[in-house]
């Protein structure tokens, strides 16, 4: 059983990464519908690969970084969609993109610096809103509301990348 287990977290990881141009395929199909319930899903199979990496201690390099990377692609995926099909302001996708693009470069560094990269509270608490974001988005008719939770996700994200700083600095100076 446990052979079995340890390769499910890689494979949840792996079936996201190729949902992405699926999701897409719908946006921009407008089957905006279809399109949430497969993001829906690919949000459930991140928790859930989680979990049981967590739980069964099958952790891996390759869950390490796919994992994050697979969420990033997902969410950066839906935000340009969502701008594209005028739902959201399209400064909205590029702000994400730029912040995850230097957390990238820095999460790098980090890494070469032995530094932990595990998510924080804050990183989840951006992400999760994030989430909830883009869910209520898809069910919005009024696109006003729609964008002030986006702008408040901008401001988590903003908050968590400030976190994030803090954190490397302090690791910087320590080491």
């Amino acid at each position: 059983m446990r052979q079995i287990i340890r390769y499910v977290p890689n494979t949840l990881t792996v079936m996201r990464l190729i949902a992405i141009p699926f999701f897409a395929w719908l946006m921009i199909g407008n089957r905006l519908m279809d399109a949430m319930w497969l993001f829906l899903a690919a949000q459930v199979t991140d928790v859930l690969d989680g979990f049981i990496a967590r739980k069964y201690q099958v952790v891996t390099v390759f869950g390490r970084i796919a994992d994050p990377a697979a969420d990033k692609l997902m969410q950066v995926t839906a935000l340009f969609l969502l701008a594209w099909k005028g739902m959201i302001p399209l400064v909205i996708p590029w702000l994400f993109f730029f912040k995850e693009l230097f957390m990238l470069i820095c999460g790098i560094l980090a890494i070469r610096s032995r530094m932990d990269t595990s998510a924080r509270w804050y990183g989840k608490a951006a992400s999760a809103m994030l989430f909830a974001a883009i869910m209520l988005t898809f069910f919005l008719k009024n696109h006003a509301v729609a964008n002030v939770l986006m702008w408040a996700c901008v401001c988590t994200m903003s908050f968590a990348f400030v976190m994030y700083g803090r954190d490397y600095l302090a690791h910087r100076r320590n080491a």
